[in-house]
């Protein structure tokens, strides 16, 4: 009976332990724009350019990353999600890309009221940004055009720019290169979709 009394004893104590196991959390985070050069604003330059907002579809604007898995099918993924909002790694992303390549100009972020006594504007209309997980593409296709300070159009442009996300592995075993790319998929992803940011703005 004694022996009875001490295993309902311990039962509390052996299953509190169990409620009270830690989680491990898989997540895995990701942004774009880090890596590039910092631009440092010129005050003295002759020529400010501001990007503006830039508009993202609905389905991007989210915590997970988003893949098209067929023709009409899309995925987020709970456990491979961006570190901020998707719209401020593009525009980082954009503003680098620009600064770099007009080294001579203030490049700025809009912000609220951060608009006036700029030369010109640039503003971004993405219409779809979707890694293809059928063909290991990514498209950028985005309307962009730039105003002055009245507000006229300067220039337009629809422009459409695709990369790829292919996993690095070499690996002859069959099984453990399709493991290790699954691992590295979205580090791909990441990759690509920068890549096209960075060639919209050298554009």
């Amino acid at each position: 009976m004694r022996k009875i009394k001490n295993i309902l004893f311990l039962l509390p104590i052996i299953f509190s332990g169990c409620l009270f196991t830690p989680v491990v959390d898989h997540t895995r985070f990701y942004t774009m724009g880090i890596a590039l050069k910092n631009m440092t604003d010129n005050q003295s330059c002759a020529t400010s350019i501001g990007i503006d907002k830039v508009s993202i579809p609905h389905y991007l604007d989210k915590p997970q990353i988003v893949t098209q898995i067929s023709d009409n099918e899309i995925v987020q993924d709970e456990f491979n999600r961006w570190v901020e909002p998707v719209e401020d790694c593009i525009t980082r992303t954009l503003h680098h890309a620009i600064g770099q390549n007009s080294n001579l100009r203030k490049i700025v972020t809009l912000q609220s009221n951060n608009s006036n006594n700029l030369d010109y504007k640039i503003h971004v209309l993405i219409h779809d940004f979707i890694p293809n997980d059928i063909d290991k593409t990514i498209t950028l296709f985005s309307t962009w055009y730039m105003t002055d300070r009245q507000d006229n159009h300067i220039v337009s442009k629809e422009s459409r720019i695709t990369t790829t996300y292919i996993s690095d592995d070499n690996s002859d075993d069959d099984e453990k290169k399709e493991e290790k790319q699954n691992n590295n998929k979205y580090v791909h992803i990441v990759s690509g979709m920068e890549q096209a940011v960075i060639q919209l703005g050298t554009e």
